[in-house]
């Protein structure tokens, strides 16, 4: 042993089917150097401690995908993965997917099954011959998915596949649709087999493009673009089309009785003393029509007013699209974008602040490109995230709350924490209230199944998905959920119903901090 060397322990699965009952953990010392992968350790125990401990590698330089294991709990490739230089403890186990044959090594033979099954090969009534130009749109989608490795990570981390993998086939099966689906040269019906492999079963929560070793887009632009051709051919569940109508037709996601909107009954304007500035809120469909959703804008309106924020809400705003993208239909999108663009640039506003994450992400990553694709121009405005804006712009002064005496979990919402990277700042947020106790789930960024539009098309599968984050919600004994999304608060709740709990509710960030400044 050098003077001076580092050693971390890393601990992982044992089992030998031949000799064991069950999986245990075995703990090893590896030295530390520089720059060394998970792999790495992996050998060093293997060659030093014990020959017969099995892991799968080839390559070694990320392309062949073998080596795929979860890396403290999250899959990635051991062969890419390097070992931070302050790390002391590292957990290496199998995919939690598939049978173990032995230690980290895993049947994957199932997957390749699925695989087949969706007829992963070219298919064409006449044989083809010569050279087929593709325009520069189609070869780029080609490009992306031929990126892939099937190193079945993506597979590992989706959460409706973990629920329910008869009724998804998963993301690495949509992405091997989408290599023909998306190849002009193929006339296989590939939209048909997407749809009846689960396609509208995907929640879009963005898990399987985190953990992608090349960080392939899947839920847009595999998903989302084969739901694309899906809705224009009118694959698509029947229930879609209500949903569909009602936007394009009210621009609303709901159908509200009069009198019971938000916007119908919250002013358009609230004034403060020498305000610091002024925003626009936008409120979302969820927020505006669904009533016990509705505190949530109302304790957004005031907390900025007691942090000198003059608030104007235009009544003449509209969903802002996102369930017609989760849908597939973007054609549709272009008459809400310009309706909406042209309600908060009459505001005279310069900053738009959003009380939904699926809300702001449409307005900061869609909005940009549609409007200048109409009108030649970007909006004239920047959109928060309220969990942001009070963040970066506000800047919360603890001194000015009172304290709760509570202990809070937070639940991140998918489209607000890999979509928008926004996960520290609400937080900070909660930390800073006096008195409150943030106590962290074991996964809080596991997706609570409200995404995409699976509940519409698949409730009983989103609610079997939302099973799972009550039973984390409850492990960290929390008096209170927290989450920045409305429809993440909605899915949470009802199933927190569901499971006869009345005692824990999820709620809006702003109401706990309505809560601080009473």
């Amino acid at each position: 042993m050098k003077v001076n060397e580092k050693f971390i322990t890393v601990k992982v699965t044992r089992f030998d089917p031949e000799k064991d009952i069950k999986a245990r953990y075995v703990a090893y010392k590896v030295p530390y150097k520089k720059g060394m992968t998970v792999l790495d350790a992996l050998i060093y125990i293997r060659e030093n401690y014990d020959g017969s401990f099995a892991f799968r590698y080839g390559c070694r330089v990320g392309y062949c995908g073998s080596c795929s294991v979860l890396i403290d709990g999250t899959p990635g490739l051991a062969c890419m993965e390097e070992v931070p230089p302050d790390k002391e403890h590292l957990r290496v186990e199998p995919l939690s997917n598939f049978p173990v044959i032995k230690d980290l090594v895993v049947d994957i033979s199932s997957v390749d099954k699925r695989i087949l099954s969706i007829r992963p090969y070219m298919e064409r009534k006449e044989p083809f011959e010569g050279v087929w130009p593709l325009e520069e749109e189609i070869f780029e989608r080609l490009e992306i998915v031929a990126k892939c490795i099937s190193c079945v990570g993506c597979i590992e981390a989706c959460p409706v596949f973990n629920e329910a993998p008869q009724e998804y086939a998963g993301p690495l099966p949509m992405l091997n649709i989408a290599k023909f689906a998306f190849d002009p040269r193929d006339e296989a019906d590939r939209v048909t087999t997407a749809y009846f492999e689960g396609l509208y079963n995907c929640t879009g929560c963005g898990k399987c493009k985190q953990v992608c070793p090349y960080q392939i887009d899947i839920p847009e632009l595999v998903i989302g673009k084969i739901k694309e051709k899906a809705i224009s051919r009118n694959v698509k569940p029947p229930c879609l089309d209500k949903e569909i109508n009602l936007i394009t037709s009210t621009g609303k996601a709901f159908s509200v009785p009069k009198g019971k909107s938000l916007l119908e009954k919250i002013p358009s304007l609230t004034e403060v003393d020498d305000p610091a500035t002024t925003v626009a809120l936008f409120v979302g469909c969820f927020i505006d029509g669904v009533l016990r959703l509705q505190k949530s804008a109302t304790s957004a309106i005031e907390v900025l007013k007691k942090n000198k924020i003059k608030v104007v809400v235009p009544k003449e705003q509209l969903c802002c699209g996102r369930p017609l993208l989760e849908i597939g239909e973007r054609r549709k999108m272009d008459e809400l974008v310009r309706k909406n663009v042209e309600v908060f640039e009459k505001t005279g506003v310069k900053e738009v602040v959003s009380l939904c994450s699926g809300c702001s992400l449409t307005l900061k990553k869609e909005y940009p490109s549609i409007f200048k694709r109409l009108e030649g121009r970007e909006p004239e405005f920047k959109v928060y995230d309220i969990c942001e804006f009070l963040a970066e712009r506000v800047g919360l002064n603890p001194e000015k709350m009172n304290p709760l005496n509570l202990k809070v979990t937070y639940h991140d919402p998918c489209l607000l924490n890999r979509y928008q990277g926004i996960s520290k700042e609400p937080r900070d947020i909660l930390t800073s209230i006096p008195g409150v106790e943030l106590v962290e789930m074991e996964q809080p960024d596991r997706c609570c199944g409200g995404g995409g539009v699976i509940r519409l098309t698949n409730s009983k599968l989103a609610a079997s998905i939302g099973r799972r984050k009550v039973k984390d919600v409850l492990a960290t004994g929390a008096e209170i959920v927290v989450s920045p999304c409305p429809i993440c608060i909605l899915q949470i709740n009802e199933n927190l119903i569901r499971e006869g709990i009345t005692d824990i509710k999820a709620i809006h960030l702003t109401e706990l901090l309505e809560r601080a400044y009473e």
